[in-house]
């Protein structure tokens, strides 16, 4: 600051030499001298900081002015074999971030580096799913059981985080009342200012308006587009359809969804693991026509005394077809 000082009161003043006073309790005494385009201080001091200054050449600066500028402190800088190190082995950290009008503030997060994606991804909640099929009247307490596990095993662990619980709802006909505690229970008036009602969160699949599905993605869209558009259309095929990435789960997921154990059969039977929800669905339409067309064989073949070969002639199937149902007869 004062070599600021100097040169205006030397102007003013008409002089080279200024005297100045501090006025605090500690005191002291500065001088100050104008040497051309430089001033000199000199007076009593006592160190109590020392640093660096680095003046930067015009191309440094004009990179540190991009988006991903250097850091300005280098010397304090870790490898990049460091910092991935550091982030498999602690599980926390604090993210730091400029708000609104460049205000910084940090928020402690938990975190998980894959080193395949080369990803960081931190935790922000518990988020939990309940699967349903069919309407059930207890869900909001169900739901609040489950909520209360997981926030108690924070107490134990020490995190702390929201839990969201979210019901998926797979029916046909629409979720009924029981939405909150209120609805599946009868609370009196003068009890409910001290009964919490806890809501829960049901999303009606088959319900959801045809264009949500492309809010959805990975295979969990798939399950979507066939819930919502069977809802409208038994016999409902995909015109461009999606290929899987995991069978196994989507398969083992329809079954428990739909009752049908068609799925698990073309999961583990012959042909292959399905590419798509068109080959899924031919593939449970054949096994259909082959479980009534076994049916019929056996019907036949206790009512009249057939044989199977008999049975099979007499129901006009084909010679070539008949040796997989003998294996099932």
């Amino acid at each position: 600051m004062h070599t600021v000082l100097v040169p205006y009161w030397s102007r003013i003043l008409k002089k080279d030499r200024i005297i100045s006073r501090e006025l605090s309790a500690r005191g002291g005494t500065l001088y100050g001298e104008l040497c051309g385009d430089r001033v000199k201080l000199s007076g009593k001091c006592r160190l109590y900081l020392s640093g660096e200054i680095t003046v930067w050449e015009i191309h440094d600066i004009e990179e540190r002015l991009t988006m991903f500028r250097s850091m300005r402190r280098y010397k304090q800088q870790i490898s990049e074999e460091e910092c991935i190190r550091i982030l498999m082995t602690e599980k926390r950290g604090v993210l730091s971030m400029s708000g609104e009008d460049g205000y910084p503030y940090g928020i402690p997060l938990n975190h998980w580096y894959n080193p395949e994606d080369g990803k960081l991804y931190v935790r922000v909640a518990f988020l939990g799913f309940e699967n349903q099929s069919k309407y059930e009247k207890d869900m909001p307490l169900r739901v609040i059981g489950y909520d209360g596990a997981a926030y108690r095993a924070e107490i134990s662990q020490g995190d702390r985080y929201p839990v969201i619980t979210l019901v998926l709802y797979f029916g046909d006909e629409p979720w009924g009342k029981n939405r909150a505690i209120y609805d599946a229970i009868d609370v009196p008036e003068m009890f409910r200012p001290f009964v919490s009602d806890y809501k829960i969160n049901v999303f009606e699949i088959a319900h959801l308006p045809k264009e949500s599905v492309n809010y959805f993605h990975s295979d969990f869209r798939i399950v979507v587009d066939y819930f919502v558009h069977r809802r409208d259309d038994p016999d409902y095929r995909p015109k461009d359809p999606a290929r899987f990435q995991h069978v196994d789960e989507v398969l083992k997921l329809m079954a428990a969804l739909t009752g049908d154990e068609r799925f698990i059969e073309i999961l583990m039977g012959e042909g292959g693991k399905p590419k798509d929800m068109c080959e899924v669905l031919d593939r449970a339409e054949a096994r259909g026509i082959d479980k009534s067309r076994i049916e019929s064989i056996r019907n036949i073949m206790e009512t009249l005394k057939l044989t199977a070969q008999q049975a099979m002639n007499a129901l006009k199937i084909p010679a070539n077809e008949q040796s997989k149902y003998l294996s099932k007869l």
